[in-house]
């Protein structure tokens, strides 16, 4: 659920998306207008046991260019 249309994001716009591009026009062209630090707990393979690690989600809110679409797009960085 896309939470500033309150639009389902079916998975090809998810892919879209994940790549940083507009998912109505799919235009590359979008700044960043802010970005956001979250941390978090996600359960990985450490060693060939499942382990929660602590990871850094970095979300960073976009508006395209072109058509003036607001979307966003999440990344996460190594653990912390």
């Amino acid at each position: 659920m896309n939470e500033l249309t309150g639009k389902k994001i079916n998975q090809c716009d998810e892919e879209v998306i994940r790549l940083g591009f507009c998912p109505t026009c799919h235009c590359s062209e979008s700044t960043v207008k802010r970005t956001k630090k979250v941390q978090c707990s996600a359960v990985r393979n450490v060693h060939g046991q499942r382990a929660r690690v602590s990871i850094m989600k970095i979300i960073r809110y976009r508006k395209c260019e072109n058509c003036g679409n607001s979307f966003r797009t999440t990344e996460e960085s190594s653990s912390c």
